[in-house]
């Protein structure tokens, strides 16, 4: 593999100088990984997607006319290049991938020497396929099959060539899918940008192709206000997940930022955020999107798969309490001397034990102060953030277990195997659009479970399941107050004695939680759609319609 892709790298800089430079730019590939029959697979949260292909079949459709140029869209680990520069000798090649990783895989098993010497073989990355989709009509459209899906943004580029309107939008987890799809239906062309898996160099050379009227980015990213202050475009910032910025430690933005529009889901995070140097910043709640969250009719076989009386979709965080775990100790070791780690281990023993008395609140901010009295207020939040996470894990496996005797079904990580003892079945991973709406629909419950240290948000969750049409149990809080008429819109909950009193209500009444979910959808329609809170972060940013 080494040596191939040496070879083919020492090609590619006498042919394309420039390609060569920025195939060898350092970047994070640990999302391709090692498959268990020994090809590759793509990484992306819990969701682990086969990129190799055993055996390549095209269909005759596929490849078109014998004169037309064979356009790969996305490489995988190289079969299918392999197998057209082979089976069709004649013909042109013109092979592209949106990921330097991934190209370097394909180079890693295909030589490519002679054909790209010879012309027939042309290597687009990433934004090239700008350059490309005017000819994309006359070329013959050949899709990896496991990586369309991934790639949709570009995919749908093919067939709704770029317009006026342009913007780009940061690659990453939840929300980004109902932010693209609602930007694309507002008139908008939208080109993907990965923040992790391409370099700098990468990303300037996007924005400058691209030139987009402005970057639509999901949380906040370090050095993403510069990136966008250099290409002049405005940046819409909406953070949804708390974890995206360290307010103990701010990083201040290098310039003025006023092309920044920063939007949170939590109302104590618009201070952190102007204490970071945002100066246009206000909170923005979550939302559903109503074109992927809707009512499902199931089949008996989908009914008999999804339903349960109680549910709960989301992960346990078991597997990542080691790793706060160790950054706790890290440190409380750099605090107070290489030798303290059994003294830091012993405060957040005693921290955590102390939480576990009471779960209806967050302890751990006075906790972690009284032990660590006359540390810097920055070094305790740290500290707190590590046990938050720890407590917060402990939190949902405690609060799962004890609805065991309801029938309780979880879905997520392995860390729910945690709960078998309780009597409560774990059913694997959720896929985020083919399970959720089923799993919404067929739980006469759904419980919402918040993080220990986000017990005043509205989670996103809270408004999916009532876009489905389902039945929600929240924690209650003074946003969900605001957001929605307790127990006529949504149901809630403070305390554990509380959510088990009313899982039995609801469970033998039925008819009383019916129309409270009815109620529930109508409000996320009539004032929680994605669309308006895309409409009004544009009107904030200066677009108007």
């Amino acid at each position: 593999m080494a040596e191939t892709l040496a070879a083919n790298l020492a090609v590619i800089d006498e042919e394309l100088p420039a390609l060569g430079e920025r195939l060898r730019r350092p970047v994070d590939g640990s999302h391709i990984v090692p498959a268990a029959d020994g090809g590759f697979a793509l990484q992306k949260g819990l969701t682990r997607s086969r990129l190799s292909i055993p055996r390549v079949e095209i269909s005759p459709e596929a490849l078109g006319r014998d004169d037309q140029a064979l356009f790969l869209f996305g490489l995988g680990a190289g079969e299918i290049l392999a197998h057209c520069l082979t089976a069709y000798p004649q013909r042109q090649v013109i092979a592209w991938d949106r990921d330097p990783s991934m190209m370097r895989l394909t180079l890693s098993h295909v030589s490519i020497a002679e054909a790209l010497r010879s012309g027939r073989l042309r290597l687009l990355l990433g934004c090239d396929l700008l350059e490309e989709l005017p000819d994309i009509p006359e070329r013959a459209v050949i899709q990896h099959p496991l990586l369309w899906a991934a790639y949709g943004e570009e995919l749908f580029l093919l067939s709704h060539p770029m317009g006026e309107r342009q913007a780009v939008i940061c690659e990453g987890g939840l929300f980004v899918t109902e932010l693209t799809l609602e930007l694309q239906r507002r008139g908008f062309s939208v080109y993907p940008m990965s923040l992790s898996h391409l370099a700098l160099e990468e990303r300037r050379l996007l924005l400058g192709r691209v030139r987009p009227q402005f970057v639509a980015a999901i949380n906040c990213h370090e050095g993403l206000s510069k990136l966008c202050a250099d290409a002049g475009c405005k940046l819409l910032m909406w953070e949804v997940d708390p974890s995206t910025h360290d307010p103990a430690d701010p990083a201040q933005p290098h310039q003025s930022t006023a092309h920044v529009f920063a939007f949170t889901f939590r109302g104590r995070y618009v201070d952190e955020l102007r204490a970071m140097g945002f100066e246009n910043v206000e909170q923005l709640p979550l939302a559903a999107d109503p074109h992927l969250r809707k009512p499902v009719q199931l089949s008996p076989e989908s009914a008999a798969r999804y339903a349960a009386p109680v549910s709960f979709v989301g992960m346990s965080m078991v597997e990542s309490v080691p790793a706060w775990e160790e950054a706790f100790l890290r440190l409380f070791c750099l605090r107070q001397g290489p030798d303290s780690r059994e003294q830091g281990r012993l405060v957040l023993a005693d921290a955590l034990a102390k939480q576990r008395r009471d779960l209806s609140r967050n302890l751990l901010p006075e906790l972690v102060a009284e032990m660590c009295r006359g540390w810097p207020e920055r070094d305790c939040r740290r500290l707190v953030r590590c046990a938050s996470e720890i407590a917060s894990a402990e939190r949902r496996i405690i609060t799962v277990s004890r609805l065991g005797r309801f029938g309780i079904q979880v879905w997520g990580d392995e860390g729910w195997r945690a709960t078998a003892g309780a009597k409560v079945t774990y059913r694997g991973p959720a896929g985020h659009y083919a399970d959720l709406n089923a799993i919404y629909c067929a739980s006469r419950i759904n419980l919402d479970i918040g993080r220990l240290d986000q017990l005043d948000i509205v989670t996103m969750r809270n408004f999916d399941i009532l876009a489905c049409g389902g039945f929600v149990l929240a924690e209650r809080s003074i946003d969900l107050e605001k957001l929605f008429q307790i127990d006529t819109e949504i149901a809630c909950y403070a305390t554990q004695a509380e959510l088990e009193q009313k899982v039995a209500h609801y469970l033998a009444h039925p008819e009383e939680a019916r129309p409270i979910a009815a109620a529930g959808r109508r409000a996320v329609l009539e004032r929680h759609t994605v669309s308006m809170r895309v409409a009004h972060m544009l009107q904030r940013a200066g677009w108007r319609y």
